[in-house]
């Protein structure tokens, strides 16, 4: 048996299903559940809307490898006609992000309690783990181009937009082939690991000024406090990864 942990508007159902019984059969037992309508309603699990082909996977296909070892999965709930349109895409990103501005932000976590800090727009908020999850999905709706504010990236050829690091707009396909051509534009889903003054890919951590810095910056940060993020011991942040979970499961 496995345990599904749905969360619809901040209210958490906890379910249990056999491992190779699928996603839709069990998205169905919730909605009759809770007397929702299955109809209006998205699943959302690690960054994927589960619809189509999605659904006709089991639990022992669809879940990670960490959350099959551990026999859990969390969805998230939303309600299509309060929510969101029927083609929304919704994404959970690589990092931790700000749930003010979407930007980069640290994390630290104390006595079940998180901090997150130091995102670009000096954003500080304190929440609690049960707070934290439904923080960290992106709308890609919202997301609109700031020249022509008639398109946004969930509606574009491959969910493509750009930004440009020198006026800083968001771009549309259309509009970023239109923009000026002295400008550099970056793809967007790299615009958070990316250098805005050299348009380089970053390669380290200045500590000093807590900023991530590309190689060109390094020669400005000459007698500061950085880190190359090669060196960073990746086995160390799997364990810290780990103790997070452990952390997580211990609040359900």
């Amino acid at each position: 048996m496995a345990t599904i942990y749905f969360e619809l508007n901040g209210v958490k159902t906890t379910m249990q299903c056999q491992r190779n019984e699928k996603m839709k059969t069990i998205c169905n037992k919730y909605a009759w559940k809770v007397g929702k309508n299955i109809n209006n309603l998205f699943f959302v699990y690690n960054g994927d809307t589960l619809r189509g082909d999605l659904m006709e996977l089991s639990f022992e296909e669809k879940a990670n490898n960490i959350d099959r070892e551990r026999n859990k999965m969390e969805l998230l709930v939303v309600n299509e006609s309060k929510d969101i349109k029927e083609n929304e895409i919704i994404i959970k990103p690589k990092e931790v992000i700000c749930p003010e501005c979407k930007e980069n932000i640290r994390i630290n976590i104390k006595d079940y309690k998180i901090k997150l800090f130091e995102c670009k727009n000096g954003h500080n908020i304190d929440m609690l783990f049960n707070e934290f999850e439904k923080t960290q999905y992106i709308y890609e709706s919202k997301i609109i181009c700031d020249n022509c504010f008639s398109v946004n990236k969930s509606n574009t050829y491959e969910n493509k937009f750009f930004k440009c690091n020198k006026c800083k707009p968001n771009l549309c396909p259309l509009c970023n082939n239109n923009h000026d051509k002295s400008h550099e534009s970056i793809d967007y889903d790299i615009k958070n690991y990316t250098c805005e003054e050299h348009n380089e890919i970053y390669t380290s951590y200045c500590k000093t000024c807590k900023k991530n810095i590309c190689t060109i910056c390094l020669e400005a940060h000459n007698n500061h406090d950085t880190v190359l993020y090669k060196l960073i011991d990746i086995n160390k942040k799997k364990e810290e990864l780990k103790e997070l979970r452990t952390k997580i499961d211990k609040m359900k």
